[in-house]
């Protein structure tokens, strides 16, 4: 994004510099995300450009997230009993950073509360990034080896994104689909409400 505003024969970044440079990519068919007014964005925010004809389904704002994973873990682990997820899939909390093998911590682990199968959360506060296919094998395999060692019917891995990753999701369920291990991939939103009081002054 600086060179561009460089090239542009800018010195330095305003608002109204951004809205321009905004509406002219729109105009020429771009979009950014996140958007270049967003006033979260620094010198260090990645600026992606995407065709508005084909954008990328359940992208979130940036200051919609969590700023790092210990955040959303907390948030996580304090409101499990209560998320609709949790409910409709009947999840039992199990523990955080729990170590499934000697190199191998999952963020979260849970069971299903009527077959006991193991579920465990790994949590990525915004992009996953390539990283995470890699990881995904090794969190795959140790769950597969932990539910065999404890007689359980299976375990599922669900990866917990404030991104989505089309391309990465696809190769991780390529890899899941080859060790016999659920995957699912999860976007998380976070949303804060201001209401009234009921009381009077």
């Amino acid at each position: 994004m600086r060179t561009l505003v460089k090239e542009a024969g800018y010195e330095r970044q305003s608002p109204k510099l951004l809205e321009d440079l905004e509406t002219r990519l729109r105009d020429a068919g771009l979009g950014t995300f996140p958007e270049l007014t967003d006033p979260t964005n620094t010198r260090d925010t990645p600026i992606y450009f995407f065709d508005l004809e084909h954008p990328i389904p359940g992208v979130q704002p940036t200051r919609a997230l969590f700023d790092d994973e210990a955040q959303l873990q907390r948030f996580l682990t304090m409101n499990f009993a209560i998320l609709k997820y949790v409910q409709a899939a009947q999840l039992r909390f199990l523990g955080r950073e729990v170590r499934l093998s000697a190199n191998c911590i999952v963020d979260v682990l849970a069971e299903v509360k009527k077959t006991r199968e193991l579920v465990a959360f790994e949590l990525k506060v915004r992009e996953p990034g390539e990283r995470i296919v890699a990881q995904a094998t090794k969190y795959i395999d140790a769950l597969a080896r932990r539910a065999d060692r404890e007689s359980r019917c299976g375990a599922r891995l669900l990866i917990v994104t404030g991104q989505p990753d089309p391309n990465l999701e696809a190769q991780v369920q390529e890899l899941a689909a080859t060790r016999g291990v659920e995957v699912e991939w999860l976007l998380y939103t976070v949303e804060f409400k201001l209401h009234k009081s009921s009381s009077k002054p």
